[in-house]
């Protein structure tokens, strides 16, 4: 008989031999590790894609989308102090200058118990948010003692430096100040070569310098980096009909309209757009449209008045355009279109009323003009430039009065009537709207003339 070979196959039962480990563990050790590490960067990954989700609608100016990711992001463990921050920074791109230090104040709260390195990096976070606050508020001159050395920071992230260049260059907008907000868009760009935002500044730079070509570039600009960014699509529709380039600028309502917090707006431009190619029925059922969707709004029921005007349509008209004329007296068009609808409804007193203030508005702004004309160009010219602030703020828009007061105020930074009528127009603003960002810059306006009488 040959032998049986014997078989190399380990014996059923009991083993001498070490079970297999992973990492020197045993498997029913390492499993529950396994799978705590897999929850934590799941959870990482989660609170880390809100995070970003949330920053890159406040850089865009979604806030209330903002505000929703800012939830979601609450529900992670260990957010506390991310959320208040961001929410901190949503409060101040709204102005509301109140809510963002409750919520810089929750932060320092919660960060009470730390380390000290801790407690100094939460502090510098919350210092960060003030300092961008004077800067979209036009405090220069403590807000630019901050900006080189945030621009140059290694501790700031790309949304934080991304925050720095915008808020400087609203505040340098706001005051004119088109050189330094034009270098800090420059900069935006090299650091940051992909976004379409710093385009899109750039453009509302060019659209004040009366220059809608530039504006034009920069705007398609953003649209290339960008084809969802609808903000822009809308804006450069809008050159576009400043450009007498009507149909184009109804391709880009055709695309801006996706957004549905711009549709109404998109509505009302397209209506001007018809109105223009002489379609005025076109341009009614759009107003109509808007109004449906938005009943009250300003534009729309101006807009829609006139053309009822327009049409003999007075009793609808006279309904729109009474509110547009409660509301800004100095709308000489609204007024004198009403003033029509009024005297052909017999309603003659009422009508003549109307009539008067359009008269006594065009005299009031020609009288601006003849000012205009003569004013010179160094600090003696303030007083004159105040004239012509006040003349528009009475009778004319509140963009050209701004204009005026800011050419006075570069003239002399110091001067206290300059300072006193800043003050009185923000006043006013926050009586009348109630929004806070309004009574900060009165307040902020109101230190500055008191420190220039002392």
């Amino acid at each position: 008989m040959s032998k049986t070979k014997k078989s190399n196959r380990p014996r059923r039962g009991k083993s001498n031999r070490r079970k297999r480990t992973i990492l020197g563990m045993p498997p029913l050790l390492v499993i529950p590790l396994v799978l705590t590490g897999l929850v934590f960067s799941i959870y990482t990954a989660g609170a880390g894609y809100l995070t970003e989700k949330a920053n890159s609608c406040i850089l865009n100016h979604r806030l209330d989308d903002a505000s929703g990711w800012l939830d979601k992001l609450a529900s992670f463990p260990g957010q506390k102090i991310e959320c208040a921050l961001l929410r901190a920074r949503v409060a101040r791109k709204r102005g509301d200058y109140a809510t963002m230090e409750e919520q810089l104040q929750h932060v320092r709260e919660l960060t009470a118990d730390m380390s000290s390195s801790e407690i100094q990096r939460n502090v510098e976070r919350t210092k960060l948010e003030q300092v961008l606050m004077a800067a979209q508020t036009g405090d220069h001159d403590y807000a630019e003692n901050f900006l080189e050395p945030y621009l140059i920071s290694d501790d700031l992230g790309p949304y934080d430096k991304r925050e720095v260049c915008e808020s400087f260059i609203f505040g340098y907008i706001q005051f004119q100040l088109y050189d330094p907000a034009l270098l800090l868009i420059d900069t935006w760009i090299k650091d940051f070569p992909n976004d379409a935002r710093p385009y899109y500044l750039r453009a509302s730079i060019s659209r004040s310098r009366f220059q809608p070509r530039e504006a034009e570039k920069s705007l398609h600009r953003a649209l290339e980096l960008n084809p969802q960014y609808y903000k822009a699509a809308y804006e450069l529709a809008s050159v576009m009909m400043e450009l007498k380039d009507t149909k184009k600028a109804l391709q880009y309502l055709n695309i801006a309209i996706k957004d549905e917090m711009l549709e109404v707006d998109c509505l009302i431009a397209q209506s001007h757009a018809y109105r223009a190619l002489g379609d005025n029925e076109k341009a009614r059922e759009l107003l109509r449209q808007a109004l449906a969707k938005e009943p009250g709004h300003y534009s729309g029921q101006n807009a829609l008045g006139q053309l009822l005007v327009e049409s003999q349509q007075w009793t609808e008209a006279i309904e729109l355009l009474e509110p547009v004329c409660a509301v800004d007296k100095n709308n000489t068009d609204a007024r004198y279109f009403l003033a029509q609808a009024l005297r052909a409804e017999k309603r003659f007193e009422e009508a003549s009323e109307h009539f008067e203030a359009v008269e006594e508005i065009k005299n009031k702004l020609s009288d601006a003009n003849e000012i205009i004309q003569k004013i010179g160009s160094g600090s003696e010219s303030i007083p004159k430039r105040l004239e012509v602030a006040k003349l528009f703020m009475d009778y004319g828009s509140e963009q050209e009065s701004m204009i005026w007061l800011h050419s006075a105020l570069q003239l002399d930074e110091d001067n206290v009537e300059t300072l006193r009528l800043y003050e009185d127009f923000y006043t006013k603003k926050y009586e009348t709207d109630g929004d806070l960002s309004f009574k900060e810059q009165a307040d902020n306006f109101r230190r500055r003339r008191l420190q220039g009488t002392q």
